[in-house]
């Protein structure tokens, strides 16, 4: 292989690296506020034994575990 296409071959590897980092700054970006939401809807109902917080809980549950 020659030299440029390696250099060429980095290049569209960094290109690639720095959308694939966008793509998640932007995933992050959009979905804190509604996990933030839902924080703060447990916390208002309390959770405990009504359904609809279940889910809710159970959906903030999953992603703050999926952050870690």
């Amino acid at each position: 292989m020659k030299l440029g296409e390696i250099e060429s071959q980095l290049q569209r590897g960094h290109t690639t690296a720095e959308k694939y980092s966008y793509m998640a700054s932007a995933v992050v970006d959009v979905s804190t506020p509604a996990i933030h939401s839902g924080h703060s809807l447990i916390a208002k109902i309390g959770g405990g034994n009504v359904p609809a917080a279940q889910g809710v809980q159970s959906a903030v549950c999953f992603t703050v575990a999926a952050d870690s």
